[in-house]
């Protein structure tokens, strides 16, 4: 027959006994918790990972489209040049006889004298503050492979001083042929084969992706404002 003393003792074993069982489903539910708190982290980290790697494919898809909207660029001053249209902006085909100062690219600027480059077509509306100037790329976006549009702007890079245009060309330009130009003399420098007076021209290309991708290229260019026939040699 148990004594008074021994149930006493039990009483006090099984109440230690609950206490250990509690303590321990603190430490499981403390556990899964944090177990479920590294699976979410882990998940979200996967899913930025894809997110930048996707926006990263989608930047290099417009970097390379750019190239063919600056291909298509050139190509229209080549035809403007074999037309004699180059002397004249055309506002709808994004070509300008006048380099613009404080050129506003992407249209983040902040000076109130800037001209801003309006690619959304909209009067630079949400400009803030309103620019100066806003000039319009050409007309009617590029269609791009893969989904991508493209506008171009192209400025003939000269300032126009009382009506007279004061163009950039190349430094060391000659409007004649010569047969020594890879000759090595020093006493009598030849020029390099040029024909006709060089000008520069600046092509600025957006191209638009998907994601809201964007990207800017620039390139400075030129052409020969016309082309000389060469003499006929004596005979």
């Amino acid at each position: 027959m148990p004594t008074i003393q021994s149930f006493h003792a039990f009483r006090v074993r099984s109440s230690m006994r609950r206490a250990v069982r509690g303590v321990s489903m603190l430490f499981a539910l403390m556990t899964l918790v944090a177990l479920s708190l590294a699976a979410v982290a882990l998940v979200r980290s996967v899913d930025t990972g894809a997110l930048i790697l996707g926006n990263m494919g989608f930047k290099e898809d417009t970097v390379m489209a750019s190239d063919e909207a600056m291909r298509l660029a050139m190509g229209y001053l080549e035809k403007g040049q074999a037309d004699g249209l180059l002397e004249k902006s055309v506002e709808a085909d994004g070509y300008y006889v006048d380099s613009f100062p404080l050129l506003d690219i992407t249209g983040n600027g902040t000076d109130a004298k800037r001209t801003q480059i309006d690619w959304k077509l909209d009067g630079c509306k949400d400009a803030d503050p309103a620019p100066a100037k806003c000039v319009k790329p050409i007309a009617t976006a590029l269609t791009i492979p893969n989904g991508l549009s493209a506008r171009y702007l192209v400025m003939k890079m000269c300032t126009m001083d009382g009506g007279t245009a004061d163009c950039l060309g190349p430094t060391s330009q000659k409007s004649e042929d010569t047969s020594e130009s890879g000759e090595l003399n020093y006493k009598e420098p030849m020029y390099a084969k040029s024909m006709g007076m060089a000008v520069y021209y600046r092509i600025i290309v957006r191209t638009d992706g998907a994601r809201d991708a964007v990207t800017y290229t620039e390139a400075i260019v030129h052409n020969y404002d016309g082309e000389e026939t060469p003499a006929a040699p004596a005979s």
